[in-house]
Protein backbone atom coordinates (compact mmCIF):
# COMPACT_ATOMS: atom_id res chain seq x y z
CA UNK A 1 0.00 0.00 0.00
CA UNK A 2 1.08 3.32 -0.78
CA UNK A 3 0.56 6.96 0.94
CA UNK A 4 0.65 10.42 0.02
CA UNK A 5 1.90 13.03 1.94
CA UNK A 6 -0.07 16.69 1.68
CA UNK A 7 2.77 18.52 2.21
CA UNK A 8 5.45 16.83 -0.13
CA UNK A 9 2.94 15.81 -3.04
CA UNK A 10 5.20 12.27 -2.76
CA UNK A 11 3.84 8.94 -2.61
CA UNK A 12 5.49 6.88 -0.07
CA UNK A 13 5.67 3.17 1.03
CA UNK A 14 4.31 2.31 4.73
CA UNK A 15 7.80 1.63 5.84
CA UNK A 16 9.03 5.24 4.69
CA UNK A 17 5.93 7.49 6.19
CA UNK A 18 7.40 7.40 9.40
CA UNK A 19 10.50 9.05 8.69
CA UNK A 20 8.86 11.42 6.17
CA UNK A 21 6.16 12.45 8.60
CA UNK A 22 9.10 13.35 11.71
CA UNK A 23 10.74 15.53 9.17
CA UNK A 24 7.83 17.26 8.32
CA UNK A 25 7.55 21.30 10.51
CA UNK A 26 3.94 20.82 11.21
CA UNK A 27 1.72 18.53 12.52
CA UNK A 28 1.07 15.26 10.94
CA UNK A 29 -1.69 13.00 12.27
CA UNK A 30 -2.99 9.32 11.17
CA UNK A 31 -6.48 8.57 12.41
CA UNK A 32 -8.65 5.79 11.67
CA UNK A 33 -11.98 5.77 9.76
CA UNK A 34 -13.80 6.65 12.92
CA UNK A 35 -11.56 10.01 13.72
CA UNK A 36 -9.68 7.80 16.03
CA UNK A 37 -5.69 8.81 16.31
CA UNK A 38 -3.53 6.43 15.84
CA UNK A 39 -0.45 8.16 15.34
CA UNK A 40 1.05 11.77 15.81
CA UNK A 41 4.30 12.82 14.65
CA UNK A 42 6.91 14.40 16.84
CA UNK A 43 6.05 17.96 15.86
CA UNK A 44 2.58 17.00 17.18
CA UNK A 45 3.41 15.41 20.39
CA UNK A 46 5.39 18.47 21.22
CA UNK A 47 2.74 20.49 19.75
CA UNK A 48 -0.08 18.97 22.10
CA UNK A 49 2.47 18.65 24.96
CA UNK A 50 2.16 15.16 25.33
CA UNK A 51 4.49 12.38 25.65
CA UNK A 52 5.61 10.52 23.03
CA UNK A 53 2.97 8.22 21.94
CA UNK A 54 0.42 9.65 24.03
CA UNK A 55 -3.08 10.93 22.97
CA UNK A 56 -3.23 7.92 20.90
CA UNK A 57 -6.57 6.48 20.63
CA UNK A 58 -8.42 9.96 21.48
CA UNK A 59 -10.78 11.24 18.77
CA UNK A 60 -10.43 13.93 17.02
CA UNK A 61 -13.83 14.99 18.24
CA UNK A 62 -12.64 15.58 21.84
CA UNK A 63 -9.51 18.08 19.99
CA UNK A 64 -11.82 20.25 18.31
CA UNK A 65 -13.19 23.45 19.93
CA UNK A 66 -16.89 22.51 21.36
CA UNK A 67 -18.20 25.28 18.83
CA UNK A 68 -16.12 24.10 15.89
CA UNK A 69 -17.21 20.02 15.98
CA UNK A 70 -20.46 20.01 14.42
CA UNK A 71 -18.97 22.18 11.24
CA UNK A 72 -15.94 19.76 11.31
CA UNK A 73 -17.58 16.83 11.60
CA UNK A 74 -19.55 17.24 8.45
CA UNK A 75 -16.79 18.63 6.51
CA UNK A 76 -15.44 15.23 7.52
CA UNK A 77 -19.01 13.43 7.02
CA UNK A 78 -19.22 15.15 3.32
CA UNK A 79 -15.27 13.91 2.44
CA UNK A 80 -15.34 10.42 4.09
CA UNK A 81 -19.02 9.91 1.69
CA UNK A 82 -17.16 11.57 -1.31
CA UNK A 83 -13.89 9.56 -1.11
CA UNK A 84 -12.82 13.08 -0.62
CA UNK A 85 -9.66 15.43 0.49
CA UNK A 86 -10.57 16.85 3.86
CA UNK A 87 -9.74 20.58 4.14
CA UNK A 88 -11.14 22.61 6.76
CA UNK A 89 -10.28 25.29 9.42
CA UNK A 90 -11.07 25.00 13.28
CA UNK A 91 -9.64 25.11 16.89
CA UNK A 92 -7.34 22.37 18.51
CA UNK A 93 -6.95 22.20 22.00
CA UNK A 94 -3.57 22.09 23.19
CA UNK A 95 -2.18 20.83 25.96
CA UNK A 96 -2.52 23.81 28.08
CA UNK A 97 -6.52 23.86 27.76
CA UNK A 98 -5.91 26.62 25.23
CA UNK A 99 -6.92 26.33 21.17
CA UNK A 100 -5.64 27.57 18.71
CA UNK A 101 -6.90 27.70 14.74
CA UNK A 102 -5.42 25.17 12.08
CA UNK A 103 -5.85 24.34 8.88
CA UNK A 104 -6.57 20.88 8.95
CA UNK A 105 -5.47 18.70 5.84
CA UNK A 106 -6.52 14.92 5.18
CA UNK A 107 -6.30 12.87 2.59
CA UNK A 108 -8.16 8.79 2.52
CA UNK A 109 -6.03 5.55 2.65
CA UNK A 110 -8.14 2.67 1.32
CA UNK A 111 -8.35 -1.08 1.04
CA UNK A 112 -7.62 -3.33 -1.65
CA UNK A 113 -11.29 -3.02 -2.06
CA UNK A 114 -11.39 0.36 -2.21
CA UNK A 115 -13.10 0.92 1.49
CA UNK A 116 -11.37 3.95 3.37
CA UNK A 117 -9.07 2.20 6.07
CA UNK A 118 -7.84 5.34 7.91
CA UNK A 119 -6.87 8.89 7.14
CA UNK A 120 -3.79 11.13 7.25
CA UNK A 121 -2.78 14.04 6.64
CA UNK A 122 -1.29 17.46 8.51
CA UNK A 123 -2.57 20.55 10.95
CA UNK A 124 -0.70 23.97 10.23
CA UNK A 125 -1.25 26.63 13.24
CA UNK A 126 -2.58 29.83 11.62
CA UNK A 127 -4.00 31.40 14.48
CA UNK A 128 -1.44 34.51 14.29
CA UNK A 129 -2.20 34.51 10.60
CA UNK A 130 -6.12 34.72 11.49
CA UNK A 131 -5.92 37.35 14.46
CA UNK A 132 -4.08 39.43 11.78
CA UNK A 133 -5.91 39.29 9.22
CA UNK A 134 -9.37 39.92 11.68
CA UNK A 135 -7.17 43.31 12.97
CA UNK A 136 -6.81 44.27 9.27
CA UNK A 137 -10.38 44.04 8.43
CA UNK A 138 -11.13 45.35 12.21
CA UNK A 139 -9.02 48.77 10.45
CA UNK A 140 -9.76 48.93 7.38
CA UNK A 141 -13.21 48.80 8.42
CA UNK A 142 -12.54 51.89 11.09
CA UNK A 143 -10.73 53.56 8.40
CA UNK A 144 -13.99 53.27 5.29
CA UNK A 145 -16.19 54.68 8.53
CA UNK A 146 -13.60 57.29 9.19
CA UNK A 147 -13.62 58.43 5.27
CA UNK A 148 -17.46 57.96 5.21
CA UNK A 149 -18.32 60.17 7.87
CA UNK A 150 -15.56 62.55 6.54
CA UNK A 151 -17.09 62.97 3.33
CA UNK A 152 -20.42 63.59 5.16
CA UNK A 153 -19.22 66.49 6.49
CA UNK A 154 -18.20 67.76 3.50
CA UNK A 155 -21.08 66.77 1.76
CA UNK A 156 -22.51 69.24 4.12
CA UNK A 157 -20.56 72.29 3.95
CA UNK A 158 -21.44 72.24 0.38
CA UNK A 159 -24.98 72.00 0.78
CA UNK A 160 -24.77 74.83 3.55
CA UNK A 161 -23.18 77.23 0.91
CA UNK A 162 -25.48 76.32 -1.57
CA UNK A 163 -29.03 76.01 -0.22
CA UNK A 164 -30.66 75.59 -4.05
CA UNK A 165 -29.22 72.71 -4.16
CA UNK A 166 -28.92 71.39 -0.56
CA UNK A 167 -29.16 67.03 -1.12
CA UNK A 168 -28.75 67.31 -4.11
CA UNK A 169 -25.49 65.41 -3.50
CA UNK A 170 -26.86 63.03 -0.87
CA UNK A 171 -29.99 61.99 -4.12
CA UNK A 172 -26.89 61.86 -6.92
CA UNK A 173 -25.12 59.34 -4.17
CA UNK A 174 -28.19 57.08 -3.90
CA UNK A 175 -29.40 56.69 -7.82
CA UNK A 176 -25.76 56.19 -8.39
CA UNK A 177 -25.33 53.01 -6.06
CA UNK A 178 -28.90 51.94 -7.08
CA UNK A 179 -27.02 51.98 -10.95
CA UNK A 180 -24.23 49.88 -9.59
CA UNK A 181 -26.48 47.28 -8.08
CA UNK A 182 -28.04 47.34 -10.59
CA UNK A 183 -25.56 46.88 -12.64
CA UNK A 184 -24.12 44.13 -10.21
CA UNK A 185 -21.39 45.97 -9.65
CA UNK A 186 -19.06 44.36 -6.55
CA UNK A 187 -20.27 45.89 -3.02
CA UNK A 188 -17.08 47.83 -2.51
CA UNK A 189 -17.04 49.37 -5.62
CA UNK A 190 -20.41 50.60 -4.81
CA UNK A 191 -19.90 51.85 -1.64
CA UNK A 192 -17.08 54.30 -3.89
CA UNK A 193 -19.12 55.40 -6.27
CA UNK A 194 -21.77 55.73 -3.45
CA UNK A 195 -18.48 58.41 -1.36
CA UNK A 196 -17.75 60.02 -4.67
CA UNK A 197 -20.98 61.20 -5.84
CA UNK A 198 -21.63 62.34 -2.50
CA UNK A 199 -19.29 64.64 -2.43
CA UNK A 200 -18.93 65.46 -6.19
CA UNK A 201 -19.63 69.00 -6.14
CA UNK A 202 -17.41 69.35 -3.58
CA UNK A 203 -15.34 71.85 -6.26
CA UNK A 204 -18.27 74.02 -5.76
CA UNK A 205 -15.93 75.69 -2.47
CA UNK A 206 -13.92 77.43 -5.02
CA UNK A 207 -16.97 78.90 -6.93
CA UNK A 208 -18.30 82.48 -6.38
CA UNK A 209 -21.83 82.07 -3.84
CA UNK A 210 -23.46 84.71 -6.28
CA UNK A 211 -22.91 82.59 -9.51
CA UNK A 212 -24.33 79.42 -7.97
CA UNK A 213 -27.33 81.17 -6.77
CA UNK A 214 -28.10 83.01 -9.55
CA UNK A 215 -31.55 83.76 -10.12
CA UNK A 216 -31.35 83.87 -14.38
CA UNK A 217 -29.30 81.41 -17.13
CA UNK A 218 -25.47 82.23 -16.87
CA UNK A 219 -23.66 83.52 -19.77
CA UNK A 220 -21.11 81.95 -21.54
CA UNK A 221 -17.80 83.34 -19.17
CA UNK A 222 -20.03 82.64 -15.81
CA UNK A 223 -20.59 79.20 -16.86
CA UNK A 224 -16.83 78.73 -17.42
CA UNK A 225 -16.18 79.45 -14.16
CA UNK A 226 -19.11 77.21 -12.70
CA UNK A 227 -17.05 74.39 -14.81
CA UNK A 228 -14.16 74.49 -12.88
CA UNK A 229 -15.53 73.09 -9.69
CA UNK A 230 -15.04 69.50 -11.16
CA UNK A 231 -11.49 70.38 -11.78
CA UNK A 232 -10.95 72.25 -7.97
CA UNK A 233 -13.16 69.04 -6.68
CA UNK A 234 -10.39 66.89 -7.81
CA UNK A 235 -7.11 69.02 -6.49
CA UNK A 236 -9.17 69.21 -2.93
CA UNK A 237 -9.25 65.25 -2.46
CA UNK A 238 -6.33 64.16 -4.13
CA UNK A 239 -4.23 64.16 -1.29
CA UNK A 240 -6.64 61.88 0.63
CA UNK A 241 -5.61 58.66 0.05
CA UNK A 242 -9.42 56.85 -0.62
CA UNK A 243 -9.39 53.22 -1.23
CA UNK A 244 -11.48 54.55 -4.60
CA UNK A 245 -10.30 56.51 -7.57
CA UNK A 246 -12.50 59.42 -5.77
CA UNK A 247 -10.29 62.25 -7.27
CA UNK A 248 -10.90 60.76 -10.73
CA UNK A 249 -14.83 59.98 -10.64
CA UNK A 250 -15.26 63.56 -8.88
CA UNK A 251 -13.08 65.33 -11.99
CA UNK A 252 -14.92 63.15 -14.86
CA UNK A 253 -18.40 63.26 -13.63
CA UNK A 254 -18.98 65.83 -16.44
CA UNK A 255 -17.05 64.14 -19.44
CA UNK A 256 -18.82 62.91 -21.88
CA UNK A 257 -18.48 60.00 -24.29
CA UNK A 258 -18.10 61.56 -27.27
CA UNK A 259 -15.58 64.21 -25.79
CA UNK A 260 -18.14 67.15 -25.68
CA UNK A 261 -17.66 67.25 -21.73
CA UNK A 262 -15.51 69.25 -19.21
CA UNK A 263 -12.75 69.44 -18.17
CA UNK A 264 -10.10 67.58 -20.05
CA UNK A 265 -12.78 66.35 -23.40
CA UNK A 266 -12.07 62.24 -22.34
CA UNK A 267 -14.00 60.04 -24.67
CA UNK A 268 -14.99 56.49 -23.82
CA UNK A 269 -12.97 53.66 -21.44
CA UNK A 270 -10.99 57.23 -20.64
CA UNK A 271 -13.44 57.81 -18.13
CA UNK A 272 -13.59 55.38 -15.08
CA UNK A 273 -16.80 53.51 -14.52
CA UNK A 274 -17.97 55.47 -11.55
CA UNK A 275 -17.68 58.91 -13.35
CA UNK A 276 -19.90 57.40 -16.14
CA UNK A 277 -22.71 56.23 -13.22
CA UNK A 278 -22.45 59.45 -11.41
CA UNK A 279 -22.84 61.59 -14.84
CA UNK A 280 -25.75 59.74 -15.47
CA UNK A 281 -27.16 59.77 -12.02
CA UNK A 282 -26.65 63.99 -11.95
CA UNK A 283 -28.31 64.35 -15.01
CA UNK A 284 -31.33 63.12 -14.18
CA UNK A 285 -31.35 64.70 -10.95
CA UNK A 286 -30.27 68.14 -12.01
CA UNK A 287 -33.18 68.37 -14.44
CA UNK A 288 -35.60 66.40 -12.57
CA UNK A 289 -35.17 69.22 -9.87
CA UNK A 290 -35.93 72.77 -9.37
CA UNK A 291 -32.85 75.54 -9.90
CA UNK A 292 -32.74 79.05 -9.48
CA UNK A 293 -33.26 80.08 -12.96
CA UNK A 294 -35.29 77.28 -13.94
CA UNK A 295 -38.40 75.44 -12.76
CA UNK A 296 -38.02 71.05 -12.60
CA UNK A 297 -38.29 70.04 -16.15
CA UNK A 298 -39.57 67.00 -14.41
CA UNK A 299 -38.34 62.58 -14.43
CA UNK A 300 -39.47 61.98 -17.90
CA UNK A 301 -37.55 64.67 -19.38
CA UNK A 302 -34.62 63.90 -17.53
CA UNK A 303 -35.11 60.03 -18.36
CA UNK A 304 -35.81 60.68 -21.95
CA UNK A 305 -32.38 62.98 -22.18
CA UNK A 306 -30.08 59.53 -21.06
CA UNK A 307 -32.00 57.77 -23.25
CA UNK A 308 -31.63 59.56 -26.58
CA UNK A 309 -28.24 60.42 -25.66
CA UNK A 310 -27.00 57.01 -24.46
CA UNK A 311 -24.22 55.43 -26.63
CA UNK A 312 -22.96 59.01 -27.48
CA UNK A 313 -23.19 61.24 -24.29
CA UNK A 314 -23.52 58.13 -21.62
CA UNK A 315 -22.71 54.76 -21.01
CA UNK A 316 -25.01 52.91 -22.49
CA UNK A 317 -25.23 49.79 -19.53
CA UNK A 318 -25.34 52.69 -17.24
CA UNK A 319 -27.94 54.97 -18.89
CA UNK A 320 -30.74 51.71 -19.29
CA UNK A 321 -30.09 50.75 -15.64
CA UNK A 322 -31.13 54.70 -14.47
CA UNK A 323 -34.19 54.15 -16.90
CA UNK A 324 -35.57 50.50 -15.50
CA UNK A 325 -34.96 51.60 -12.11
CA UNK A 326 -37.34 55.08 -12.23
CA UNK A 327 -39.63 53.04 -14.74
CA UNK A 328 -40.45 50.08 -13.16
CA UNK A 329 -40.78 52.19 -9.88
CA UNK A 330 -37.75 51.11 -7.85
CA UNK A 331 -36.29 54.73 -7.66
CA UNK A 332 -38.29 57.47 -7.03
CA UNK A 333 -37.08 60.89 -7.17
CA UNK A 334 -39.47 62.52 -4.87
CA UNK A 335 -38.66 59.90 -1.87
CA UNK A 336 -34.55 59.97 -2.59
CA UNK A 337 -33.49 61.63 0.79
Amino acid sequence: MSLTLLETGAVVCDEDFYLIAESIPHIVWMAGSDGSIEYFNVRGSEYAGWARGSGLGWNWVELIHPDDVTEAMAGWACSTEAGEPYDDRFRLRRFDGSYRWHAVRGLPVRDTEGRIKKWIGTATDVDEERRARQELSCAEHRYRQLTLATAGAIAASVDARDPYTAGHQRRVAAISAAIGAELHLPDVDIEGIRLAASIHDIGKLGVPLELLACPRRLVPAEFELIKTHAQIGHDIVAGIEFPWPVADMIVQHHERLDGSGYPNGLTGDEIVVGARIIAVADTVEAMGSHRPFRPARGLDVALDEIKVNAGRLYDQSVASACDELFRSGRLQLDTLA
